[in-house]
């Protein structure tokens, strides 16, 4: 059986390409759209209406040690526009957030996760609980989940 973590080339503008949360398990696949893929910069684009799959709820660090209560199901993103630049190599990821179906701003995001992977399918990385939500203008930011980071540390993450 071959592995989905055999090295693709780049992809091109317009592809499709799978983004995928993988630890031990994949616990979420949403399908995106390439805008750029280089050795510099992947931009991939996810419009609020897409079908993908992920936890039926949102796990604790305790339940991700363990899987048992983890439940993989069929879930639309509705929230919002996203726009993901990922620098590959760097520990996190920058996305920019829209209101859905607007050109309205909603925040800047900052997800703090494992460097990219890429895969026959597209890209695999893995989030690290805390994130940086920062305001449309830039001025204000916040931690984001630090309650289930101080867990995750408290259950040996």
């Amino acid at each position: 059986m071959k592995s989905n973590l055999v090295k693709k080339s780049f992809w091109s503008s317009g592809e499709n390409a799978t983004l995928r949360g993988v630890g031990s398990k994949v616990f979420w696949a949403y399908p995106t759209i390439v805008v750029q893929d280089t050795s510099d910069m992947i931009a991939l684009y996810m419009p609020a209406g897409v079908l993908g799959k992920d936890t039926d709820h949102k796990p604790t660090p305790k339940e991700l040690l363990s899987h048992a209560q983890i439940n993989i199901t069929d879930y639309q993103w509705n929230r919002t526009d996203v726009l993901f630049l990922i620098v590959p190599g760097d520990s996190f990821s920058t996305y920019i957030m829209w209101e859905t179906g607007t050109k309205n701003l909603a925040c800047w995001y900052i997800n703090l996760q494992e460097p990219i992977r890429r895969t026959k399918i597209g890209f695999d990385t893995m989030d690290h609980m805390l994130d940086v939500v920062i305001s449309p203008d830039m001025t204000k930011w916040k931690w984001k989940d630090a309650d289930e980071f101080t867990e995750a540390q408290k259950v040996g993450f």
